[in-house]
């Protein structure tokens, strides 16, 4: 199998200790909503295979948090705070 699906990790990369971590640029449209142009995550693991487990879980979240504030820049008058769309 080798390390054939570390190619398949788009966003994540290595810290200069080792340590992996999702890196993704917030989208330019959805920026100014999110208030941040990059969302960094630690993956919390040296290990490829942890990371990997890991990478597919802040991937998802990261995905639902950009779906989110879509929703929320197409009706700014909904009644959920990002904090609280971001706990969904």
């Amino acid at each position: 199998m080798g390390r054939r699906w570390l190619s398949k990790m788009l966003y994540a990369q290595r810290s200069r200790h080792g340590i992996w971590k999702y890196r993704r640029a917030v989208p330019k449209a959805l920026s100014v909503i999110a208030g941040r142009s990059e969302i960094i995550v630690s993956l919390r693991t040296r290990d490829d295979r942890e990371a990997q487990l890991a990478y597919v879980k802040a991937h998802g979240e990261v995905e639902a948090h950009f779906k989110s504030l879509s929703r929320m820049a197409a009706n700014p008058k909904s009644a959920n705070s990002d904090k609280e769309i971001w706990e969904l």
